[in-house]
């Protein structure tokens, strides 16, 4: 009942505070919950939303079919472990492999934490145009940022 009430809050905010959510209910039910309550629904409607992490890793290879699909010389590039456990996925767009050859010869590699269930990395490759802007070539999500996870990158763009 409660994540029903947040849902279009955390639709438009995904990151809403606490109080907020609990300032919603008491709106809707005439009821004061504990922060406890006000988190777990929040979280429940985000999940509603958004889905958890197992359904998003689920959806990742539709979503990398459909880029490919509809981005004609898109390249993705999958590993997986020994007994289908995920490693990498790299993927590049034609446009950014084009624009490569526009842009000044230093690259410049940054990513992040996502921390979660899983502990992954979301990197990115980027380098400067000929205006100066930051132009992307790639991307990866990674268990670990490796120069076997970027070699992909370096074949790509030859």
């Amino acid at each position: 009942m409660i994540a029903q009430v947040l849902l279009k809050d955390v639709a438009e905010t995904p990151r809403i505070p606490i109080k907020d959510c609990i300032r919603n209910v008491k709106i809707v039910y005439h009821k004061t919950i504990s922060k406890r309550k006000g988190y777990l629904g929040r979280r429940r409607a985000f999940e509603m939303i958004y889905r958890n992490w197992y359904g998003s890793f689920q959806t990742l290879p539709r979503y990398m079919a459909a880029l490919q699909k509809f981005n004609d010389g898109t390249v993705v590039e999958w590993t997986l472990l020994s007994g289908n456990i995920f490693n990498y996925v790299f993927w590049t767009t034609k446009p950014c492999i084009d624009g490569f050859t526009h842009c000044r010869p230093v690259i410049s590699i940054d990513g992040t934490h996502v921390y979660g269930v899983y502990d992954i990395k979301l990197s990115i490759a980027v380098g400067m145009d000929a205006n100066g802007s930051i132009f992307p070539h790639a991307f990866v999500i990674a268990v670990n940022e490796s120069n076997e996870t970027w070699g992909m990158f370096w074949t790509h763009l030859r």
